[in-house]
């Protein structure tokens, strides 16, 4: 398949479908989404127009759903983690950016440390 029929089939719904049925046919393993659940996804990355109730059925899609993590809750995981990155000689962000990535990640820790991460600096 073509690379970039696989980068535009977000954006068609249809063809998106199609390639879900292939992999189903040659996968060995099974295949897992991670959506962030953010009330301004675009239409083309809403999981609900992803996988429609049809969908779901026919490939017995699972889901699976975490409670937003606490601003508190957060903010102590992402300083235990930039504790341990000092040790590795990682720079962090400063005290307003860490403020930003926990109130855009709206209780999402897996996209708090990954916004973490980015917004981190080797030191050399």
């Amino acid at each position: 398949m073509h690379k970039k029929k696989r980068r535009d089939s977000f954006l068609n719904i249809t063809s998106f479908h199609s390639i879900l049925r292939e992999l189903k046919r040659i996968a060995y393993h099974p295949i897992i989404f991670i959506i962030t659940d953010n009330s301004s996804l675009s239409t083309s990355n809403n999981p609900n127009v992803l996988f429609s109730l049809s969908i779901i059925d026919e490939f017995k899609i699972e889901q699976i759903s975490f409670n937003p993590i606490a601003p508190t809750y957060m903010k102590k995981a992402l300083e235990l983690i930039i504790h341990q990155a000092s040790l590795l000689k990682l720079k962090p962000p400063s005290r307003d950016c860490i403020n930003d990535i926990i109130q855009t990640a709206n209780g999402d820790l897996r996209l708090a440390i990954n916004t973490l991460q980015f917004s981190s600096k080797y030191i050399f």
